[in-house]
């Protein structure tokens, strides 16, 4: 559900914000990767990119310390 993915998002960019380490969502189809940068586009500390998984049509996304 979009709850879910929107929690899970801020849980990760939370992890980034303490850590500082980039953490990897796992394969997302393009309409949940849409709410994951929605979500946190106005994020002064994190920043989303989408990077494609060999061989299949999904991506993942890696949020990182814009730091």
């Amino acid at each position: 559900a979009r709850e879910a993915l929107v929690k899970k998002a801020q849980d990760a960019a939370e992890k980034v914000r303490r850590w500082g380490d980039a953490v990897e969502l796992e394969p997302l189809n393009a309409f949940d990767r849409r709410v994951v940068h929605q979500t946190l586009k106005d994020d002064p500390d994190v920043e989303t990119s989408s990077v494609e998984v060999d061989g299949t049509d999904k991506k993942v996304i890696i949020l990182r310390s814009r730091h």
